[in-house]
């Protein structure tokens, strides 16, 4: 079910999303809106945004019982591939009242960070909300840290990441080499500095 913008009391097209609260507050004024949103269900919505993290698009995706093995990252990416979106908020509603998230909802958005940044497309928020309160997997961090989660990244993507940290730190290692000589050579430091990067 796609959401009318233009139908919903503020004007959300030129609001530039911050947080999980700015979604909470928007979502309540699409349940209030939507007299087809059953709110004794549970909704999953796929909200895309823009560069300047305007809302282009809100799509119910699922409703009812939402079980993990039901979401498909591919399904929740058709529409904020045909909107040309940037990054993507995913939004549950549940009218039972717990927020906390389990073992299985982390499991679920780690697979989905790793699935949308295959696409480009990455998940800027995962927010769950009720009819008065709201928990965002960004302000608590959660996000942040299953995005350095290993479990769902293809082996190729690790090898990459290895090979570019192994570079790094080899390239660090042969200028540190490279500073020591121009120093034992007599080189003036402000020299060494240029040409190396590093400070005194």
């Amino acid at each position: 079910m796609n959401i009318n913008l233009d139908s919903i009391d503020i004007n959300i097209r030129n609001v530039s999303i911050t947080s999980g609260k700015d979604i909470f507050y928007i979502m309540l004024c699409v349940l209030a809106r939507e007299k087809k949103v059953d709110i004794r269900n549970e909704y999953l919505w796929v909200i895309a945004l823009n560069n300047a993290l305007n809302i282009l698009n809100i799509e119910s995706v699922l409703m009812g019982q939402i079980t993990h093995d039901l979401i498909r990252p591919t399904e929740l990416l058709v529409f904020p591939r045909e909107k040309e979106a940037t990054g993507l908020m995913i939004v549950r509603s549940t009218p039972k009242g717990n927020l906390e998230p389990t073992d299985s909802d982390k499991d679920l958005v780690n697979k989905l960070i790793q699935a949308c940044l295959l696409a480009r497309v990455p998940v800027l928020d995962y927010i769950t909300i009720t009819s008065d309160s709201y928990f965002s997997f960004k302000a608590s961090g959660l996000l942040e840290e299953l995005e350095k989660s290993l479990k769902y990244v293809p082996p190729y993507k690790i090898e990459s990441r290895a090979l570019k940290v192994g570079r790094e730190k080899g390239r660090k290692k042969r200028e540190k080499e490279i500073a020591r000589q121009m120093l034992s050579d007599g080189e003036p430091v402000d020299k060494i500095q240029k040409w190396t990067g590093f400070s005194k």
